[in-house]
């Protein structure tokens, strides 16, 4: 059964106490394991105290690869991280095996010390394989392994690749790169591989793009390791049918990969003032989240009121009303695990790239509306479409072709 993984922020506990609380009908909780910000469960106990009452697993991701840009010094990740800085690594110090070493302890023992149910090992952005982010990110699976054992300290790993999608899956010997950081992560025996591709899933993926993203992925399901999509809530259906063990993302938020854009976000910022990202609504028919006026409206409209309405009683028992409560999270997650497990319980793996396809050829349909109406509004908000026509038309290759004779890249 493929996994869901639900990234909550700081506030959530409320929601999740809700979402996690035991059902009196039986059935599985809307989601496998929680994943929580280093920097949000540094600040409050109320996210693992909701996880620990319903027995959910937790992972903390220590969110290294933030330590490769210039953050503002008042950022939570750095005033609240032990090992969060707000002045940007040099590639030498990447490749000291002593700060190295520095690091993954510290990252180890506030993972422990926070009741992470399993470690993740700390990881860095890599554009390339030669670059020496990548190496550090390999040296770092084994040094955190060996950690580990001498701290006695026996919790599962889980190991982030996090790279430029362009940079790894679109060139030649692109398999040679993927091979490596699978045989690393083989050989201290993770419980997962968490693949962090980007930038993608903003809604103008090519054909090209897509195909390389999922071939990518079932190459480094391949080596036989379970592989998590990460921060891939947009496309991470479709990289389920394809092969992978589950997705990760937020509820109505972090529901596409760009790194460079996350460690952006975080620098010095001329004015005070909080930062934060807005909460979107999810639309299943949409496969994400919009922001709440764009769902409100869309919703209000009465030829597409049927095709975004959420129609689960147990999930939205008022219809769009239930929705746009608490801000849309609670019916992303329940909406996103029923969508999970719809899929799950197709037999094989051909059938399921056809739901995907299938499903795609639908949400064009229904964005491509949702424009026109969008048009006549004074709102600038517009849904992205070639995602849509290019995941059909990637779905519908891979099911066709099988996973033994899809080209090499796009």
């Amino acid at each position: 059964m493929p996994e869901l993984l639900i990234r909550a922020s700081l506030g959530d506990h409320k929601v999740l106490a809700d979402l996690l609380a035991p059902n009196p009908l039986g059935g599985r909780r809307p989601m496998d394991r929680l994943v929580l910000n280093a920097h949000d469960i540094a600040r409050s106990d109320e996210l693992l105290e909701a996880a620990k009452r319903s027995g959910t697993p937790v992972i903390v991701d220590p969110l290294t690869m933030l330590l490769q840009g210039q953050i503002d010094p008042h950022d939570p990740w750095v005033v609240h991280v032990p090992f969060g800085q707000a002045e940007a690594v040099t590639d030498n110090l990447l490749t000291n095996p002593f700060w190295l070493d520095e690091l993954v302890a510290k990252a180890v023992e506030f993972q422990v010390d926070r009741g992470a149910t399993a470690v993740v090992v700390p990881y860095f952005y890599a554009d390339r394989a030669e670059s020496p982010a990548f190496a550090a990110s390999l040296a770092a699976i084994s040094r955190t392994a060996r950690r580990m054992r001498t701290d006695n300290i026996a919790l599962p790993l889980i190991v982030v690749l996090c790279a430029q999608l362009q940079g790894f899956a679109h060139r030649s010997g692109w398999q040679a790169a993927l091979d490596r950081f699978a045989a690393a992560a083989v050989d201290v025996g993770p419980q997962a591989i968490a693949l962090h591709l980007s930038p993608v899933g903003d809604g103008g993926e090519s054909y090209a793009k897509l195909l390389d993203m999922l071939v990518a992925a079932r190459h480094l399901r391949s080596a036989g390791t379970p592989v998590i999509a990460w921060r891939q809530g947009v496309y991470g259906p479709a990289l389920v049918a394809a092969g992978l063990d589950g997705y990760e993302c937020g509820m109505g938020i972090g529901e596409h990969a760009n790194v460079r854009s996350f460690i952006t976000a975080r620098k010095p910022r001329e004015k005070d003032g909080p930062a934060f990202a807005a909460q979107g609504i999810y639309i299943a028919a949409l496969s994400r989240s919009l922001p709440p006026k764009v769902a409100r409206l869309l919703l209000e409209d009465r030829r597409l009121r049927g095709r975004l309405v959420c129609d689960s009683v147990r999930c939205c028992p008022h219809g769009a009303d239930s929705m746009l409560a608490s801000k849309g999270r609670r019916h992303a997650a329940r909406a996103r695990a029923r969508d999970l497990h719809e899929l799950a319980d197709i037999p094989n793996d051909a059938w399921r790239l056809n739901h995907i396809a299938k499903q795609a050829a639908s949400a064009y349909v229904t964005a491509t509306k949702a424009n026109e109406l969008l048009a006549t509004t004074e709102l600038p908000n517009r849904i992205k479409t070639d995602g849509y026509v290019a995941l059909e038309q990637v779905a519908e290759f891979l099911r066709t072709r099988g996973p033994g004779n899809v080209r090499d890249s796009a």
